[in-house]
């Protein structure tokens, strides 16, 4: 048997490839929405003032027409992400073009608020609708909203 010439270890730089650093994404922890008939913001302070809080939609007759504003206030997530927002009926029908992607920079110290205007929002029939608000295609937030009709006095 023929004795086998030594092979030479070869060395490979550890960081031979350019690392590429990223920031890592976080999903917000917390998802505050809330609806309202408007929404200022103070140019100076930039705090926001909500006018009108409700918690249901009361159209006289259906179908009907609605406009509103909704408050999300994200908080706890941490780098780039989109996020989009739909309304849905109890049958799954959306009823809201989908808003979005909005493009969110998330800082785990510092919450982010969003202000969507829906206008024209179609309600075909009394029920339970949901607003579902997604980052980065998972579901973060939801909010039910009983919509009846407004008894005539």
């Amino acid at each position: 048997m023929t004795p086998q010439p030594k092979r030479k270890a070869v060395r490979r730089k550890r960081n031979a490839r350019k690392k590429v650093t990223r920031k890592r994404l976080v999903l917000p922890e917390h998802c505050i929405l809330l609806l309202c008939d408007a929404v200022s913001t103070d140019p100076n302070s930039k705090k926001k003032t909500l006018y009108g809080l409700f918690e249901r939609l009361q159209p006289s007759e259906f179908p009907s027409h609605a406009t509103f504003f909704l408050f999300v206030r994200l908080a706890g997530g941490q780098g780039e992400q989109e996020i989009t927002c739909k309304m849905k009926t109890s049958r799954g029908k959306s009823v809201l073009p989908p808003t979005g992607p909005i493009p969110a920079m998330l800082a785990p110290d510092r919450p982010l608020d969003i202000i969507i205007q829906c206008v024209g929002v179609e309600l075909s029939s009394p029920g339970n609708y949901k607003i579902i608000v997604s980052s980065n295609d998972t579901r973060i937030g939801e909010l039910v909203v009983p919509v009846v009709q407004r008894d005539e006095e």
